[in-house]
């Protein structure tokens, strides 16, 4: 009877949590950090809950909820194909760092493997990571989602030797020198900017509002569809974990204890705890592939979950939608901002009747600098002033970007939602992957790094650029 009462509460909470988290994500008008401020509350009240009405361990709105038949799952699994788990860890240590996984471990790595490694970095590089962009459709920042289409205009107008360098370093130093390069040119940006607002004695506002933040929190329920979200944190959050356990058992070492830290209502973290004392005994090779196999199962379920997203994207996707344009992001510094908002219907385009993309995109290529733009909303008609487009100085914008809407049909709506599931799992995988890569300490990157290569001092450097440079993309939150 206590159990069932104990279950019944849990229920509530979380029914209560998840209520407060979808309340939190339509007041848009409160504005992203008041949103986050709500979300964080919520999960931190409905974790301290949880935790005391399950008698679980935890604190600060955090609890552990972890099984013993993971650690048997995990046992059965590291005693079959034990070549292919060895491979795959060492594998995954070839795209994550490139050309330069040889030296790092110190030619003890086939030459087929690093072959076909550095073969799968250059199809995941230049055939799988384009994508990114499409999945992160899902993640509500206009921030970031106008950052992307801004991106795509200046790489299709024509040479863009920053993306060349970091192709070239990614081929060097794999996903390691991918995110490692990207978080530092990103700083860059930002202390230019800064630099130019100060030079100009404080009128430059643009310089500020047009830099993008390096760094963001991802909260199911508020920048993530809830449902598909916290599935998708689920999955790589075990898989992650999961493959950490399973080499580790392969050589010998003890497991004790597997399972998920929640945070509220959402997935965290999970962990495999094994014997560390048992694993620091082994030689670096072996302590490399255990620490590299969340890595690699990360990459791996990347380019699965790729296979299905494009298939649907392609095939299935495009026959979702109703025909009509919806305005999905406003951008902070353009004329838009403050009149226009996310989910209005665009009707009309300087008197022309808009039906879809085709008869909006039609519509919006006679704007230019300086050129009033009516616009014809299912709220009403605003008369707005076009500026310069970033990508070109010809082409006016008023900052805004439109998607048709979804239609309504349950059908629609059931496929959609596994669309975006195979997209945010598609996106998370990877970028969880190649963020452990980092050599930051507590990330899989780390300990690669200081397993690997004797000197401290070089590592510690490693770890105070990143560092900094992380700090760095964090600023733009603080103004735009």
């Amino acid at each position: 009877m206590e159990n069932r009462l104990s279950n019944a509460l849990v229920i509530l909470v979380v029914v209560a949590g998840i209520i407060a988290l979808y309340a939190s994500y339509t007041l848009v008008f409160l504005g992203i950090f008041a949103r986050w401020g709500i979300a964080i509350v919520t999960l931190i009240l409905a974790g301290m809950a949880i935790k005391r009405i399950k008698s679980l361990e935890g604190g600060l709105g955090m609890y552990l909820l972890g099984t013993r038949a993971g650690i048997s799952t995990i046992n059965n699994i590291s005693k079959s194909h034990r070549s292919f788990w060895n491979n795959m860890a060492i594998w995954g240590v070839v795209v994550g760092f490139g050309l330069l996984s040889y030296p790092l471990l110190k030619g003890r790595v086939s030459k087929k493997l690093y072959a076909f490694g550095m073969f799968s970095l250059f199809v995941m590089m230049f055939f799988v990571v384009p994508y990114t962009g499409s999945a992160l459709q899902f993640i509500h920042l206009s921030v970031i989602q106008n950052a992307i289409s801004s991106a795509s205009a200046s790489h299709a107008s024509g040479f863009n030797i920053v993306g060349y360098v970091i192709d070239g370093v990614s081929l060097v130093a794999g996903f390691s020198g991918f995110v490692f390069i990207s978080i530092l040119y990103n700083a860059g940006n930002i202390l230019f900017g800064i630099a130019s607002y100060i030079a100009s004695g404080a009128t430059n506002t643009g310089s500020l509002t047009s830099q993008i933040p390096g760094v963001a929190p991802i909260i199911p329920g508020i920048d993530l569809p809830l449902a598909a979200g916290i599935i998708s944190l689920a999955i790589l959050l075990i898989i992650h974990e999961a493959s950490h356990g399973v080499l580790a058992r392969a050589f010998g070492i003890k497991l004790k204890k597997v399972g998920l830290v929640m945070f509220g209502l959402i997935p965290f973290g999970a962990f495999v705890e094994p014997d560390e004392k048992a694993v620091n005994r082994l030689d670096s090779m072996k302590q490399t592939k255990i620490v590299s196999a969340g890595i690699s199962m990360n990459l791996i379920a990347m380019l699965v979950f790729f296979i299905p997203m494009m298939l649907m994207g392609v095939y299935v996707v495009p026959g979702l939608y109703a025909h009509a344009v919806e305005i999905t992001s406003v951008m902070p510094g353009y004329p838009a901002n403050g009149i226009l908002a996310p989910g209005m219907v665009v009707q009309k385009w300087n008197g022309y009747n808009i039906t879809g993309l085709g008869s909006f995109t039609t519509a919006a290529a006679g704007d230019f600098p300086g050129k009033v733009v009516s616009v014809t909303t299912n709220q009403g008609t605003y008369d707005i002033k076009a500026v310069a487009s970033p990508a070109n100085s010809s082409v006016g914008l008023i900052g805004i970007t439109v998607g048709e809407p979804l239609s309504t049909t349950a059908s629609a709506r059931a496929l959609f939602f596994l669309y975006s599931l195979f997209s945010i799992s598609f996106l998370l995988n990877f970028l969880v992957g190649i963020i452990n890569l980092l050599p930051i300490p507590g990330f899989d990157g780390w300990r690669i790094y200081k397993v690997n290569i004797k000197s401290n001092a070089f590592v510690n450097a490693l770890v105070a650029i990143i560092v900094i440079g992380l700090l760095i993309n964090v600023l733009p939150w603080l103004y735009v």
